[in-house]
C-alpha cells in the first residue's frame, strides 16, 4: 500500500475512531505508516486463510475487523469478530487459539520481516453493542410515534406565562 491521499483519510479515520474506543484497542493513533500498513496487511492475510484454509467445521461466520501491531513489530493485536451465541464463541476462539501457529506461519510466507509477529487474538463485541444501540433507538422510535408529545399543551411542572407578561 502506498502512502496517498486515501492512506492518510484512513489513518485520519483510525485517529478519529481512537479517539472514542478503549485504549488498549486503540494503540493505532501512535503508530507509524509502517505499522498501519504491516497492520492492514496482516489482517487481508489472516481474513483470507481463515476463510478459506481453515476446514474446521465450528469456524462459521468469522471477521478479522482490525489488527494493531506494535511498534517493534514483535506483536498483533488481532480482533475477530464471530457471530452466535456465547458458546459457540468461545468454541471459534478456541479452535482459533490453537491455530495461532498455522496462522502465523501463513502470515511470515505472505510477508517479508525479519520476525513474524506474536498473534494475540481478542473477541470483538463491538458489533453487539452496535445493534443493542440500534435495537434501543428503534424501540425508542416506536414509542414516540405510539405516543407523540403534545407541544399544543404545556407540560407538568412547567410554568405557565400570561400574555402580560412582559420581559
Amino acid at each position: 500500500m502506498s502512502w496517498n491521499k486515501s492512506t492518510q483519510e484512513h489513518v485520519n479515520n483510525r485517529w478519529l475512531l481512537c479517539s472514542v474506543a478503549p485504549l488498549f484497542l486503540c494503540s493505532e493513533a501512535f503508530m507509524s505508516k509502517r505499522t498501519i500498513q504491516i497492520g492492514d496487511e496482516i489482517q487481508r492475510i489472516l481474513g483470507e486463510v481463515i476463510q478459506t484454509e481453515m476446514k474446521d467445521p465450528r469456524i462459521g461466520f468469522v471477521t478479522v475487523t482490525g489488527v494493531t501491531v506494535t511498534p517493534d513489530l514483535l506483536r498483533a493485536n488481532v480482533r475477530v469478530s464471530i457471530m452466535g451465541d456465547d458458546e459457540q464463541r468461545k468454541a471459534v476462539m478456541q479452535v482459533l487459539e490453537r491455530a495461532k501457529g498455522f496462522l502465523r506461519r501463513r502470515v511470515g510466507e505472505e510477508l517479508t520481516l525479519r520476525q513474524v509477529p506474536e498473534l494475540r487474538l481478542h473477541l470483538d463485541t463491538s458489533l453487539d453493542h452496535a445493534i443493542r444501540i440500534g435495537e434501543l433507538l428503534n424501540q425508542i422510535e416506536a414509542e414516540r410515534r405510539a405516543n407523540p408529545p403534545k407541544l399544543d399543551e404545556p407540560s407538568e411542572g412547567a410554568p405557565q406565562r400570561s400574555n402580560t407578561d412582559s420581559v
